[in-house]
């Protein structure tokens, strides 16, 4: 599979306007090349992606569901643009974090702070923001990073994890894998403290691409993990994720509500919204 930017910009722009000819005029294109963009796109894909009529042109359901992807990955592009934009001029800029009350009163100020020091050209922004709405947030621009209220949580979770693992390690069981839903992803603070008490994460390994658990809204990350102990990982010969749930459609998901087409088979797909490491 070989999908283009140019053509995935053609079919955001398609479905934005619903219109070839629209779609080609902003995009300064012809009709035909634009529908031969839009072709290319579900020939690689073997699925219809617009349902095409004489007055207007709508999404297929494979289409809307392809969408959120598309968008996910112009938006990426557009932020690794950004990032290199900030890279050439020493970090400079705003960066906007949405935070619920507590923590956007209370706890972020001191890390901006510190921070401030390091990155003394960054604006940090705080946008009060339920947490609820923290992912929307994110994913429409209103923000640049979100901060959920459960973080400080999971993180004296963590903390008590370590403490527990102390304990077997002082009764000789120095090999200590620890793994499962952290519920937290890789650059979190809840994985660092076990980082910090000289924990492999062996999803690391793995490339980027490869080291996701979870997607949501055509957003991906790790949420389960697997950790070794220093002595331990040295005997680890291997790792990987099954994907087997989170690329899944919802179609065919185990939790069988608010489904008009319900496809769900008692089979390992789409067993659970998470995959296991």
């Amino acid at each position: 599979m070989n999908i283009t930017l140019r053509q995935l910009r053609a079919f955001v722009a398609l479905a934005d306007s619903g219109s070839f000819t629209d779609a080609a005029v902003a995009l300064h294109v012809t009709q035909s090349a634009l529908s031969g963009l839009i072709k290319e796109v579900e020939q690689t894909l073997g699925v219809q992606l617009v349902n095409r009529s004489t007055r207007k042109v709508n999404l297929s359901s494979a289409g809307r569901d392809f969408l959120a992807s598309a968008e996910t990955v112009l938006r990426h592009m557009r932020l690794a643009e950004s990032a290199a934009s900030d890279v050439r001029n020493r970090a400079a800029g705003v960066v906007r974090v949405g935070a619920p009350l507590v923590l956007a009163g209370y706890v972020l100020p001191c890390a901006i702070r510190a921070f401030g020091e390091q990155r003394p050209k960054v604006v940090v922004r705080i946008r009060d923001t339920a947490v609820d709405a923290l992912v929307d947030a994110v994913t429409s621009g209103d923000v640049d990073l979100g901060q959920g209220c459960w973080n400080q949580a999971r993180t004296q979770q963590a903390t008590a994890l370590n403490s527990f693992i102390n304990k077997l390690k002082a009764q000789g069981e120095n090999d200590v894998l620890v793994m499962g839903d952290i519920n937290s992803y890789l650059e979190e603070d809840p994985p660092k403290v076990l980082e910090a008490a000289s924990f492999e994460s062996l999803l690391k390994r793995l490339s980027a691409q490869d080291r996701y658990t979870y997607v949501f809204n055509g957003e991906s990350g790790a949420l389960d993990h697997a950790y070794a102990s220093s002595t331990l990982r040295t005997q680890v010969s291997g790792v990987g994720v099954w994907h087997i749930n989170a690329d899944e459609p919802l179609v065919i998901d185990y939790n069988t509500e608010n489904k008009n087409d319900d496809r769900y088979a008692a089979t390992a797909y789409r067993s659970s919204d998470h995959d296991p490491v």
